[in-house]
């Protein structure tokens, strides 16, 4: 399996005359690894997931444009025109 990196994938848009419009990751800040799943608090987090998600959708809206954090994201998404 093969990750990639926000810059591999303006690499590959350069060497396809692609010009990258909009840059993004998501989720960047309320991503739950694989550790705090399989912890006994998982209820807990997914409670508060689930109780605050208005408040932590706002919080990903502030963020998901950051491109230091785009690599942070489960999701990357890089949207271009062809030059």
């Amino acid at each position: 399996m093969h990750f990639n990196k926000i810059d591999e994938l303006e690499r590959i848009h350069k060497n396809h005359d692609i010009m990258p419009i909009f840059k993004c990751g998501y989720p960047v800040v309320s991503l739950i690894g694989v550790k705090e799943a399989l912890t006994p608090n998982k209820n807990t987090i997914s409670k508060i997931l689930v109780d605050d998600y208005d408040y932590i959708f706002n919080i990903e809206m502030q963020y998901i444009q950051n491109e230091d954090l785009c690599n942070r994201g489960k999701y990357i998404c890089i949207v271009g025109v062809k030059i």
